[in-house]
């Protein structure tokens, strides 16, 4: 920004109020209309507050000039009854003379946006947004230019925060009925959304719901925790779109398997094995499936451990080749192979 401009935006400014004046050297100003307090601790038994800028034994009502367009340092600030009040900035040095802040005052207050750029830059470093001097959002930008973080106040405490990654939502930390949440987010290098997880942070980051996807745009994962409950389902899917799996979980206190869990086949969307499961442990009987629907096998487990039995298995139509003789602790005895015609070929 030339001088020029510079001298526009003065020109602009002085007649922003309606007692318009030229711009002075702000080391014009002195400290008036101020209230002594008392302090035993200060070597004059007081200190001074309330203090406004005046000039010739007035408020000041203009504009305050420090530095100069040609040397090293030059900022502008607007004053109202001896305040800041309206526009203020500040600039680099010559000879690119841009500016590196601005901001709006009222009543002496940051009232409004306050913008801070890079140095020797036209790129934003942060953007604040004030109330009656207190800070409502910040907005943190990297060297170049993306965005990089952001936070929102109450009474100057953080109640939201966002952290960004190549200018896009990478975490999310914030308030919803009275409980604090986390929010983590992951792209494709297209920039098209990966993941979604929601967690709550007072119970050391449980998760309640989860989302995945494929670059395709296809939903892969999609995970639901069920508060009440206390119980979380997850469903998981193949490229082309198919179901791939069912997954019921419970909490005890530590997340483990517990009930149901389904598998289907990539191709048609057929069930291929049923497993039940009890506090982490396979319980009951687990059968898995051919995906035109034909059994392949049945297993029965106890707390997770294969129980003495026969297994069965079986091909796509329906014949026996194997069998297995299960006894203590999964343990296999013997084997024996069938042909297609049902011919025992082998035995131990």
């Amino acid at each position: 920004m030339n001088l020029k401009v510079f001298l526009l935006i003065l020109l602009l400014l002085s007649g922003c109020h309606s007692e318009g004046q030229l711009p002075i050297q702000a080391d014009e100003l002195e400290q008036i209309h101020c209230r002594e307090v008392s302090d035993d601790n200060s070597a004059l038994g007081y200190y001074l507050e309330g203090c406004v800028d005046g000039y010739r034994g007035e408020p000041f009502n203009g504009i305050a000039i420090w530095g100069a367009p040609d040397r090293p340092s030059y900022s502008a600030a607007q004053f109202k009854d001896g305040l800041r009040d309206g526009y203020s900035f500040s600039t680099s040095a010559p000879p690119e003379r841009l500016l590196s802040q601005s901001a709006w005052y009222k009543n002496g207050k940051l009232h409004g946006w306050q913008l801070n750029f890079q140095y020797q830059q036209t790129q934003l470093r942060s953007r604040e947004l004030f109330q009656d001097g207190e800070r409502q959002e910040l907005w943190l930008y990297d060297n170049q230019g993306q965005l990089d973080s952001f936070k929102r106040f109450d009474q100057g405490k953080v109640v939201e925060s966002i952290s960004y990654e190549q200018g896009r939502e990478r975490m999310k930390q914030f308030k919803r009925d009275g409980e604090k949440l986390t929010v983590w987010k992951s792209y494709f290098p297209d920039g098209s959304l990966k993941s979604f997880s929601e967690h709550l942070d007072e119970e050391n980051l449980r998760k309640l719901k989860e989302q995945g996807y494929y670059a395709n745009g296809r939903l892969k994962l999609d995970y639901l925790f069920d508060r009440r409950q206390r119980t979380a389902v997850q469903h998981t899917f193949w490229r082309n779109g198919q179901r791939q799996s069912e997954q019921h979980y419970g909490f005890f206190p530590s997340i483990a398997a517990d009930g149901i869990w389904l598998s289907y086949c990539e191709t048609n969307g057929a069930l291929s094995k049923r497993t039940p499961f009890h506090r982490g442990a396979k319980q009951g009987e687990e059968q898995l499936f051919h995906c035109n629907g034909q059994l392949q096998v049945s297993k029965r487990f106890d707390q997770d451990k294969l129980i003495p039995q026969t297994l069965n298995y079986f091909d796509e139509q329906g014949r026996n080749y194997l069998q297995e003789e299960i006894g203590a602790n999964g343990k296999v005895l013997h084997t024996r192979v069938y042909d297609e015609q049902g011919k025992l070929t082998y035995q131990d």
